[in-house]
């Protein structure tokens, strides 16, 4: 859609109707802000952000996993409805990457049968382990992407495995990538389908083969090779690659362990080193565990017995069972429900988990503050309003991202007559709202008018009132919208954002307006409907 059209859209004026009250506090802590909380796509029947881009008529119905880069490319696996038929599909910044039953761009003889796991880096690379409809012998790959449509097969199924003699890669498992774009991931029956017979590896070498390698530092005082690797959680890099980890288990006990720079860092059955606690991780205990871009590992699981749960980060707790959901708080961890998130980006972190009084599930943010929760309302269309009747339900897999903001797989339930309660990639946006300045604001001058923080590349409208400060609602390309102009409205010339992160003009002021006051207000289209409404500015022509 051209910025004409849609600035005509911006001056249509809707029929004023009372604002949304906005809702109670949290029991905990604070009131959630409108626009925090956003819906990337849902499972929700009939919005917009239910509809597969790019794919006319087809649907989300099952979102199953979400990936990001540590600079926030993200990535989603999902079941699409697509003409009658469920396919599996991966999808990065909008864009169908692969689809089920699709023709595969290196092996256009074959077509995709299922997605395994995928990465996303942050240039936009892809790197996905992944089945197709090939000869059983030869039908598993792990491919890259380094830009759309560029694809480089890194391993496939029968073929020699470099730095392992005599054996061939099986069926490929995990996927990770770094910065510069190297994949790590896993084979599994690299000797023609021997049991437990796998090879782990990053940027073509191999980091660690069960039954051969074991990890250093057992807290058992045993020397156990590797049994088996973790099918999603192995391995993960941190940004620059210098990292690595890994959830196996290893021979004679399957002990489930966590191995970070081929160093044991957790082992079931012993407790979390350095901890002081004496309780013990469980069997299969080890939920979860990641990197920051700054090489910070993060797990959660469970204790022995099971009903209690941790969260740590480079082996310290940051919370556990039975502590405050955030400092000071007299809201206490439930016992019997994990911790279903926790992330971070070197400089914060998040967890999220049930509080025991209230039952309600709340992502906090170093034990400080409560960013969402569930029960909070969710601002579907963007518009400043909780107008959607849809409301965040619960927290699932997750991402923290360099500017704060998180990505999760989460649960949100329609309030409607009715409504259901469906799985939604939703996100915590920690970036600040865009702010307008306007200086030399002169009679016969030339004023600035500025809007920052914005995106590289970003339209930015503006828009200007001699009458009042609204508020009015108006129709936009991105829903209803509560803008805070009286009609009628004037448009400044577009702005666009800049590699600043700023959008700014100069605007010639006449001089027959001195005395007069005007309002004005910014809108950033920030592209896949999603816009962003600034501050408002009111001042007086000098």
């Amino acid at each position: 859609m051209t910025a004409e059209i849609r600035s005509s859209f911006l001056l249509l004026l809707l029929a004023a109707g009372p604002l949304a009250a906005l809702p109670a506090p949290h029991p905990a802590q604070q009131s959630p802000e409108p626009g925090r909380l956003q819906i990337l796509y849902t499972e929700h029947p009939g919005v917009p952000q239910n509809e597969v881009p790019g794919l006319p008529g087809a649907q989300f119905g099952d979102l199953n996993r979400v990936r990001t880069s540590f600079a926030g490319v993200i990535g989603v696996q999902a079941v699409i409805d697509w003409n009658g038929q469920f396919l599996d599909a991966l999808l990065v910044q909008d864009r169908v990457v692969l689809k089920e039953g699709d023709p595969l761009p290196w092996a256009p003889a074959e077509s995709l049968s299922l997605i395994r796991d995928f990465a996303v880096s942050d240039s936009g690379a892809i790197a996905v382990s992944l089945e197709s409809t090939g000869p059983a012998a030869t039908s598993s790959y792990l491919v890259r992407e380094d830009s759309p449509g560029n694809w480089t097969v890194l391993a496939k199924e029968g073929d020699p495995i470099p730095g392992f003699a005599g054996k061939v890669y099986g069926t490929q498992y995990g996927a990770t990538l770094d910065a510069s774009n190297r994949a790590g991931f896993f084979s599994d029956g690299v000797s023609g389908g021997v049991s437990n017979d796998q090879a782990m590896e990053f940027d073509g070498v191999v980091l660690a083969r069960t039954g051969l390698d074991a990890p250093a530092g057992q807290l058992s005082g045993l020397n156990q090779a590797y049994a088996y690797f973790d099918d999603i959680g192995s391995p993960r890099v941190d940004r620059d690659g210098s990292d690595w980890l890994a959830q196996a288990f290893l021979e004679s006990s399957n002990d489930e362990v966590l191995v970070v720079n081929g160093s044991v860092v957790l082992q079931a059955g012993y407790a979390i080193p350095g901890s002081g606690l004496s309780t013990t991780v469980s069997t299969n205990g080890i939920q979860f565990a990641t990197f920051d871009g700054n090489g910070n590992w993060y797990a959660h699981g469970f204790f022995n017995p099971a009903t209690q749960y941790w969260a740590v980060r480079n082996g310290a707790i940051l919370t556990r069972t039975g502590l405050p959901v955030f400092s000071g708080s007299t809201e206490l961890w439930m016992s019997s429900r994990t911790f279903p998130l926790v992330a971070g980006n070197g400089t914060d972190y998040v967890v999220a988990g049930t509080g025991a009084s209230t039952f309600l599930s709340y992502l906090v943010r170093n034990n400080a503050e409560i960013l969402c929760a569930q029960l909070d309302p969710i601002d579907l269309d963007d518009n400043g309003q909780f107008d959607d009747n849809l409301v965040l339900q619960g927290f699932s897999e997750g991402y923290m991202t360099d500017d704060g903001s998180v990505a999760f797989l989460g649960m949100t339930r329609s309030t409607a007559a009715g409504g259901r309660t469906e799985n939604s990639i939703v996100i915590y946006d920690n970036t600040p709202d865009p702010k307008l300045t306007v200086t030399g604001l002169i009679a016969g001058s030339t004023a600035t008018v500025e809007v920052a923080p914005v995106e590289t590349g970003s339209t930015v409208f503006t828009a200007f009132s001699l009458v009042g400060a609204g508020p009015s609602n108006v129709s936009t390309p991105w829903g209803p919208l509560t803008v805070a102009l009286s009609p009628p409205y004037s448009l400044l010339p577009n702005m666009v954002g800049d590699a600043s992160g700023t959008a700014s003009q100069q605007v010639s002021v006449p001089a027959q307006a001195a005395g007069r006051s005007i309002w004005i207000q910014a809108l950033e289209d920030e592209g896949a409907g999603i816009c962003q409404l600034s501050n408002a500015f009111a001042g007086v022509v000098q």
